[in-house]
């Protein structure tokens, strides 16, 4: 009977073994299946990067916004946010290199499907493109949208690229209700009348989770990505010695160079009894470095909602060209007046003056002298003189904007490009605000780098 038993639960071990295994193996053909059914967004899938039937490399998948018609390739500004007032076409551009020369031209399709946030299919597309025999890379674009702007749907959209039937590439961006970055238009006051205090200065500085005692503070306007974690603002002001000590609020707010809003922070602070001059500063960021977004971000300051100061930083990748130019220092160095890896002429630098997006060239006034009650944007113009390439040349030229003190206003990175049988061509960038009246009256100098190299440099005046 003691066998029997043993037997029988051994018997019944090898059963339940047997059903666990096929439960096992149900589950794991349903979540094959499943994976191969859920929509984009909810699959982990690595990003193909080797295109075989072009032997060809994905460098890039970005975002760009536009019109029906596109934009030149210099002119685009490439971004994973978009506005939704401000978006028409979102168009989708695709690079890639090839190692070795194919011989022959060759024809494909890229075929793109466009995802909504709730993983259903928006659109799909083909475009016909092609590459050149002796082409090292090229960039093929398509887009979607319509003629005027506010007609996105608010969220996150996903584009897959495939050629002859092999995902090549995956991007996301997102369409975003703006708020205002601003509570108040205009310059900023500079004066607490509440306190009768003047604002002498707004500085930021770097620190950890907490901020460094003053005289240990290194200020800047220009901040590297990899050693930023928290970037504080520090509000110094002058007023009249108090009778007992006054308590006040200022608020601030953080904008990115979109105007969308980063953070709204509230500082209850106070004036100290018998003081004459007083310092105030919060932050925001994170424990560990490198989880800024590169690029500029505003600050505004207000007491009791009258905008009081603001001031800019910018967030930077470390190892740029002109590493060697600080925030308070300006390259003496003479411009070299060509840029030996494209075998290129500067024939000239200019300014003119715009609106937000820069004006068809043919209506362009190049100045160097502008009027501080009209002036919104103010844009540089670079001239060259070249061969003709026989393929396309993308390069990038580093911009630096002086103040007149001789401090570092802006650093701008422009992706431009020389098309295969270009013999001249010109590159702009610009820099300012949407309504005139914000530029500080005085002489303003802008340098050019390609490659490391100043190639060029001129000054403008705002009177």
């Amino acid at each position: 009977m003691m066998y029997i038993r043993k037997c029988s639960a051994l018997h019944g071990s090898l059963e339940a073994l047997k059903r666990d295994a096929l439960r096992l193996l149900a589950t794991a053909v349903w979540v094959f299946l499943a994976s191969l059914l859920l929509p984009p967004q909810t699959r982990a899938e690595s990003q193909t990067v080797y295109v075989p039937s072009l032997n060809a490399k994905v460098t890039e998948l970005r975002f760009f916004e536009s019109d029906i018609n596109s934009v030149p390739y210099e002119q685009r500004t490439y971004t994973t946010r978009f506005e939704k007032s401000k978006t028409r076409y979102i168009n989708w551009e695709l690079n890639l290199e090839y190692p070795a020369p194919k011989g022959r031209r060759v024809d494909f399709d890229i075929n793109a499907v466009w995802y909504q946030s709730d993983g259903s299919v928006l659109t799909k597309q083909t475009k016909k493109a092609y590459v050149e025999a002796d082409w090292p890379a090229s960039y093929h674009t398509m887009g979607y949208g319509w003629d005027k702007p506010g007609n996105w749907e608010v969220g996150s959209y996903t584009v897959e690229l495939s050629i002859k039937g092999k995902k090549v590439a995956s991007g996301t961006f997102e369409i975003y209700e703006a708020e205002t970055s601003t509570e108040q238009s205009g310059s900023p006051t500079g004066h607490i009348s509440s306190l009768n205090a003047d604002v002498t200065s707004l500085l930021f500085f770097e620190s950890g989770y907490n901020p460094m005692s003053r005289e240990q503070r290194t200020y800047s306007h220009r901040f590297a990505r990899s050693k930023a974690r928290y970037i504080n603002w520090e509000l110094n002001l002058e007023h009249p010695s108090q009778s007992r000590r006054v308590d006040f609020k200022i608020e601030a707010v953080w904008s990115r160079s979109d105007g969308s809003i980063l953070r709204r922070q509230t500082l209850d602070t106070s004036l100290e009894l018998g003081r004459t001059s007083s310092y105030h500063s919060f932050g925001y960021g994170w424990d560990d470095p490198g989880k800024w977004e590169v690029g500029p971000y505003k600050v505004e300051l207000y007491v009791k909602g009258e905008k009081i100061a603001e001031d800019s930083f910018e967030i930077y990748e470390a190892g740029t060209s002109s590493e060697s130019v600080t925030d308070k220092s300006k390259d003496s160095e003479s411009p070299t007046g060509s840029i030996p890896s494209l075998n290129a002429t500067v024939t000239a630098l200019k300014f003119f003056e715009g609106s937000t997006n820069a004006p068809p060239r043919e209506q362009r006034v190049y100045a160097n002298r502008f009027d501080k009650s009209k002036t919104r944007y103010i844009f540089w113009e670079l001239n060259l003189e070249h061969p003709a390439q026989g393929h396309p040349v993308d390069f990038s030229i580093e911009a630096i904007w002086y103040r007149p003190n001789n401090s570092v206003l802006r650093r701008q990175t422009l992706q431009t490009s020389l098309e295969a049988d270009w013999t001249w061509s010109y590159h702009q960038w610009g820099f300012g605000w949407d309504k005139p009246g914000n530029w500080e009256v005085g002489s303003y100098q802008v340098d050019l780098y390609v490659d490391g190299k100043k190639v060029a440099s001129d000054v403008f005046e705002v009177y």
